[in-house]
């Protein structure tokens, strides 16, 4: 009984994400998001080592400066929120972490790969703040939890699937490739936002609408 529930709310979620324009353009930034940050997420190490000529220990300032940044980032981040469409802060954090990706890749340089880690950092808040105020703000109250389940999962989903691969991937390309591909990953993430950057959520509406109407409704 409760599996069957289990179900019938990840079916009620995947329907009304699928009858929503932006929620399903929110997924698919979702999966590439974590397509490309898995495919890094663990070879920090090697830019230390490989590219920056720096012993394994270095790797604790890098992550040092990136966890600084994010808290500056998520204070500075807040007090945009009113000023910008979510859509434009998701864009904008996705593109600015897909160049410091790419940076980080080709630097050999610590002060520039240092600068470019706190820049990645001090934006990396706008993808967090972008990605949870547009799912408020384009789904039901009652539906935000199914919505979340959805979601969730084609990030993690994708992430651990590309940590797992990571190492095979280190072996068969160079460092710079593998940053650069998950950098143009990220930017592609993107990219295909602008089709939904001037879409505004609707007040919140009875039943299942369509992709302007419902299921773009809002939570004040």
């Amino acid at each position: 009984m409760l599996h069957r529930g289990i179900r019938q709310e990840l079916a009620d979620g995947f329907r009304y994400v699928w009858g929503s324009k932006v929620l399903k353009v929110l997924g698919a930034t979702f999966a590439i998001a974590g397509f490309a940050i898995g495919t890094i997420q663990t070879l920090g190490l090697f830019i230390v080592t490989e590219r920056l000529g720096q012993p394994k220990e270095f790797l604790q300032f890098l992550m040092m400066v990136n966890g600084i940044a994010m808290f500056i980032g998520g204070i500075v981040i807040m007090t945009l929120t009113k000023k910008f469409a979510p859509q434009l802060l998701l864009a904008f954090g996705l593109t600015v972490s897909a160049l410091c990706i790419i940076g980080m890749g080709f630097s050999t340089s610590i002060p520039l790969t240092l600068t470019l880690q706190f820049i990645n950092g001090l934006t990396f808040p706008c993808i967090q703040i972008g990605i949870n105020t547009m799912i408020l703000q384009w789904t039901e109250q009652s539906y935000v939890g199914r919505v979340n389940g959805v979601l969730s999962p084609m990030f993690m989903g994708m992430m651990v699937i590309m940590i797992s691969l990571a190492g095979l991937l280190k072996k068969a390309f160079p460092l710079v490739g593998i940053y650069t591909v998950s950098g143009i990953f990220m930017l592609l993430g993107a990219l295909i936002l602008i089709p939904i950057f001037k879409h505004k959520p609707s007040p919140l509406t009875a039943g299942s609408g369509s992709d302007e109407d419902t299921a773009s409704s809002a939570i004040v």
